[in-house]
């Protein structure tokens, strides 16, 4: 009897794990909500990592394109969505910002219009200071940076970037 409980339940298992393929509608984003009612979107096809600091009461939300780090307070909720055009009763449609290297210069783009945009070095020091165009874009020059570490903050998200 108990064989055939254990092989039920593990045949359930292999069920469950195969269902997502048979979905018509399939989970594609990890949303974090903030508290002024704005939202991060995170592709689940990007392998989202989300790390816990507790030191410094932060959630650090790592994807094979970039690393957010937002603060506990400002995530009020998390829940995963069908598509980006997300919608809430409570909240508006966040502008989801991304960043691209190209060759020796930096490319960010789809932030909202003059966002300030700082680079500080891993020690902490303000290097330079940026403001995105009216479409929300912004391209920063490296190629005389020293090689190192660098963190890039545009409002609430911040980018670590390496320059090798």
């Amino acid at each position: 009897m108990k064989q055939i409980k254990l092989f039920s339940a593990l045949l359930m298992c292999l069920l469950i794990l195969s269902l997502p393929a048979f979905c018509s509608d399939e989970i594609k984003y990890f949303v974090l909500w903030h508290g002024d009612g704005s939202s991060t979107a995170l592709a689940l096809e990007e392998h989202p990592l989300i790390k816990v600091d507790t030191a410094n009461k932060q959630l650090i939300c790592c994807t094979d394109a970039c690393e957010i780090t937002l603060d506990f307070n400002d995530v009020k909720r998390y829940s995963f969505e069908e598509t980006y055009d997300i919608t809430s009763v409570d909240a508006k449609n966040a502008i989801m910002g991304g960043i691209d290297n190209c060759g020796g210069s930096f490319i960010l783009t789809n932030f909202a219009a003059d966002a300030q945009v700082k680079v500080y070095t891993v020690a902490g020091t303000l290097k330079e200071c940026f403001v995105t165009d009216i479409n929300g874009n912004l391209t920063i020059h490296t190629e005389g940076w020293n090689k190192g570490l660098y963190i890039i903050k545009v409002e609430k998200t911040t980018y670590k970037i390496l320059i090798k």
